[in-house]
């Protein structure tokens, strides 16, 4: 019996220790604290708290109020009534009654003070209560990333970058132990002149802080936009860990750069048509999307063929050609319009020039532009001498020109004719048989 009396002793024992005795009119009235619930409390939130009103003695009291006192954090919750009022109280009597109270959001963590104030017709200012500590917690810690920037906003490979990311400490609470670190794992970035984790030792509530990267872009870098994860960890003013992870975009890819170049021309001469090939080529690490090429109209020239032509993509270190046929009246400068797309889409409008050269017919000849005249040519020049040679002597001996033209022209006609039969194949046996003879005789 007397250890069911211990045990039961022990059980009332949190709940006596958990009541807190705020207001006594010497021992006459109090007003006790049962309990508040949740606890903590977190700022921002709710909490209710359960009172309880009683006449230890003398005569009965007649419209008491009871009421909050909301100094900050507190607030009474919305719809919630402002005052208990117990119109009569009789000795030995208890009420018990509760307040919902609302938190603000910015409150601190630890121990703020609640009150009540007490009300009695003798007594209109009425009485405050002794205070009871209300234990609250702070919002979750916001350590937030404010900004994260690079210089230059697009790196080319090969290239160091400079990433700047600014901190700043959005809670009321001290932020201590923070830690970031860039998660480089299958990324084409390493740092320089550090490693990847950085660490500030603590931050102020709107304390801002920035952190320094600098980072190596890798030589063959596709182009593209790279996202870097971004780890952060720190700690609040009880000590909680949080830990976090953000990412942020980096434009890799240099500027485009192209080579336009005059491959291929058969067009030498003026008052001729013949086509030209014109290649681009991509000299930059950066692949080039949907590449066309135009001719612009000239005076100089006529355009035969389509204007414009459609190459693809190009990647690094790779070439198209685009051919044009045209009418060259003289030499003149060939306008020429590229566009084509980066690797993030961007258009991109750029003009060059080629220059046609255009040659006499003998100087394309001696530079070797166009053909010679070849043996066919050298052996009409031969005959055409003869011709003028045999002329000028017949003409000595009758001095009649129409007569001596007529002569010579059926003469020349006829060694001709005779000279074309003997290159028939037997004649030509025959000759060959004669040489050979010949060389065995001697």
């Amino acid at each position: 019996m007397k250890k069911s009396i211990v045990f039961i002793l022990l059980l009332l024992i949190p709940i006596v220790t958990a009541e807190n005795l705020i207001f006594s009119d010497e021992g006459r009235f109090r007003i006790t604290v049962t309990e508040y619930d949740p606890s903590p409390v977190q700022a921002g939130e709710y909490f209710d708290i359960w009172f309880r009103a009683e006449l230890i003695s003398g005569a009965q009291l007649k419209d008491l109020s009871i009421e909050p006192v909301t100094d900050y954090p507190f607030t009474l919750f919305t719809g919630e009534r402002g005052a208990e009022e117990i119109p009569q109280l009789a000795r030995n009597e208890k009420i018990f009654f509760k307040f919902r109270i609302k938190v603000a959001g910015d409150a601190t963590s630890g121990e703020h003070e609640f009150r009540l104030r007490y009300r009695t017709q003798q007594n209109p200012n009425g009485y405050l209560s002794e205070p009871i500590t209300i234990q609250v917690k702070s919002t979750e810690s916001v350590l937030a990333v404010k900004e994260i920037f690079s210089n230059p906003k697009q790196v080319s490979q090969g290239s160091p970058v400079e990433v700047t990311i600014i901190l700043k400490n959005q809670a009321t609470n001290v932020i201590r132990d923070i830690t970031t670190e860039l998660l480089l794992v299958d990324s084409p970035l390493a740092p320089i002149g550090s490693t990847s984790e950085k660490r500030v030792f603590a931050l102020q509530p709107d304390e801002e802080t920035q952190v320094t990267y600098i980072l190596l872009v890798e030589p063959d870098a596709a182009s593209a936009l790279y996202k870097v994860p971004l780890r952060i960890t720190y700690e609040d003013n009880e000590g909680a860990q949080t830990e976090k992870e953000v990412s942020f975009g980096l434009l890799i890819g240099a500027e485009p750069a192209i080579q336009i170049d005059m491959e291929e021309s058969t067009v030498f001469v003026k008052d001729t048509t013949g086509t030209i090939v014109i290649s681009i080529s991509n000299i930059g690490p950066s692949e080039l999307k949907y590449v066309s090429l135009e001719i612009e109209d000239s005076e100089a020239y006529e355009l035969l063929s389509t204007s414009r032509v459609y190459l693809g993509n190009l990647e690094p270190d790779d070439f198209e050609t685009a051919e044009f046929t045209v009418y060259a009246k003289e030499e003149a400068n060939i306008n020429i319009k590229v566009t084509y797309r980066d690797a993030f889409n961007k258009l991109y409008e750029e003009e060059r020039t080629l220059y046609l050269s255009i040659y006499s017919s003998s100087e394309a000849k001696k530079y070797g532009l166009i053909p010679a005249n070849g043996i066919w040519g050298t052996i009409g020049l031969i005959i055409f001498v003869i011709f003028v040679i045999a002329l000028m002597i017949e003409w000595r001996k009758h001095r009649e020109f129409r007569k001596a033209v007529k002569k010579v022209t059926l003469s020349t006609l006829s060694c001709i004719i005779r000279t074309i039969k003997s290159l028939k194949p037997g004649n030509i046996k025959k000759v060959l048989n004669k040489i050979i003879h010949f060389i065995k005789s001697q």
